[in-house]
């Protein structure tokens, strides 16, 4: 693990002083045993967009990734590496949202300062630059993934946050990845990564440790005796690849090592447990892996370089933040029309997306959603005259926040909203569906068997001035606290 010096740190924030007492003490110590749960599970669950197993899977020897790209699933990641073409214009930036924690003395010394949050601020920086600016591998794999030099993935930084409090200030735990400051401390933990920064006697070296929210939704970084620098800002990088889903590049399982994240574009056996220059080979002793053997400049390996990420790490990366909300939570989704979509064909997206700006089909043209698609609030989806919107089978029209959609869907005269079997649409605060009826016709809203329209609240509403039209018999129901408002009496079966 990296050696870190420590350097002056100024931190301009709001701070809190917390008492200490029996009560708490006790309370974390309940708190403590729920996170061991908590990360069992974490650890036990794993993620959809991962192979199923480490294994070798190159063929052949094109200069893409070796794997072909599928199209059938919405958590294949393979279908989700970045797009390199028209300056990634089909890959969007999924940006984090993050937070900071200090803690320091209960008198507010320690070794983190109350002056400004410049050198923090430029940790996520330097995390971000890192994840902007990917440089080719220095172990490439044979055949050679293809070349990526952006992962399209950034971290905003929405505040920081002062402790003073003894007992968080230098914990007394010896491991890295204890839960006890995130269970007491974090704050707006449905959609911010919290980084804990605090001491630990045991750690003479820098250490830190990534918690990924799989099925528990937690999502938190340790960084213990770290301050501010080059090499802590590479931490960071690598913990925060762990909370996004990545594994390490390679393990060990007695005397071999392994690649855990058992990507075949990733070099291995990748020798992961000493903090090494990068390229090296012959080395007299790196963990478990000895003699030949590499290392390479992977951010989620254990060298003084961490610059690259593979295609399929990537694509894991971009799967998980859009395919499932337990990381699409955490994500930036605010309304930005200058993203806003025009269809004008026949489309299906066959990978989950989020959309800041407001969609439009048009031009007699259907788009066909089987994944999910989740839209900022405040946004509006328009299907105009002759066009239609296909919710496909088990797919989910939502939002970023609380896994609802609070915007405003259209449909227009002669236009259609099909929703077929465990479809969702997910509405909520003033969010609306519009089946309107103008000059043009009737607009009309097809529900299959199993269909769900939430109206979560009471100003949510779904206004039906065209057709509601069931398939199989299907009736129309919806959950939540929100109103239909039929301006029409027309309905009928097929």
């Amino acid at each position: 693990m990296p050696k870190v010096e420590s350097l002056k740190i100024n931190c301009s924030t709001v701070c809190f002083a917390t008492s200490k007492s029996c009560d708490l003490k006790e309370n974390i110590h309940m708190k403590t045993k729920i996170y061991l749960f908590l990360i069992i599970l974490v650890v036990i669950s794993g993620i959809d967009c991962f192979p199923q197993a480490p294994k070798i899977l190159n063929k052949g020897n094109s200069q893409k990734t070796s794997e072909k790209k599928e199209t059938s699933s919405c958590t294949n990641y393979m279908n989700y590496i970045p797009d390199t073409s028209d300056s990634y214009e089909n890959t969007p930036i999924i940006t984090y949202r993050v937070n900071i924690h200090l803690f320091r003395k209960s008198d507010g010394s320690g070794i983190y300062k109350l002056s400004d949050t410049t050198d923090f601020r430029k940790q996520i920086d330097l995390v971000n630059r890192f994840y902007a600016n990917i440089l080719p591998p220095t172990m490439p794999v044979n055949p050679p993934a293809e070349y990526i030099n952006d992962s399209r993935v950034r971290f905003k930084l929405m505040k920081i946050y002062c402790h003073d409090n003894d007992t968080f200030y230098s914990s007394d735990v010896a491991d890295a990845c204890d839960g006890k400051h995130y269970l007491r401390f974090a704050v707006n933990r449905s959609n911010e990564i919290n980084i804990m920064y605090y001491q630990d006697p045991h750690f003479k070296q820098g250490s830190g440790c990534g918690i990924h929210p799989s099925s528990s939704n937690i999502a938190y970084v340790n960084m213990v005796c770290m301050t501010p620098s080059w090499a802590a800002a590479q931490v960071l990088a690598h913990e925060l690849g762990h909370v996004l889903g990545l594994y390490h590049t390679g393990d060990c399982s007695g005397s071999k090592c392994y690649n855990s994240g058992g990507f075949s574009d990733t070099y291995q056996p990748d020798c992961n447990k000493g903090w090494l220059d990068c390229g090296l080979t012959k080395l007299p002793s790196c963990g478990c892996c000895n003699g030949d053997t590499g290392i390479s400049n992977n951010i989620m390996g254990y060298n003084k370089c961490r610059s690259y990420l593979s295609p399929m790490q990537m694509g894991a990366i971009h799967c998980n933040a859009l395919s499932k909300y337990s990381y699409t939570q955490y994500l930036v989704c605010d309304y930005q029309p200058e993203n806003s979509v025009t269809v004008s064909s026949n489309e299906t997206w066959n990978t989950a997306r989020i959309i800041t700006g407001n969609l439009t089909v048009t031009n007699h043209s259907t788009l066909t959603i089987p994944c999910s698609l989740v839209m900022a609030d405040n946004a509006t989806i328009i299907i105009k005259k002759g066009s239609a919107l296909i919710i496909g089978k088990g797919a989910i029209l939502t939002g970023a926040e609380d896994n609802f959609w609070d915007g405003n869907l259209k449909i227009k005269g002669g236009a259609q909203l099909i929703v077929n079997s465990s479809g969702q649409v997910r509405m909520n605060g003033k969010g609306r569906i519009l089946i309107d009826k103008d000059r043009h016709g009737k607009g009309n809203f097809t529900f299959d068997k199993d269909a769900l329209i939430y109206l979560n609240d009471p100003s949510t509403s779904l206004v039906v001035k065209g057709k509601l039209t069931s398939v199989s018999g299907a009736e129309f129901v919806f959950k939540g606290k929100g109103k239909l408002i039929s301006k029409t009496s027309e309905s009928k079966s097929k």
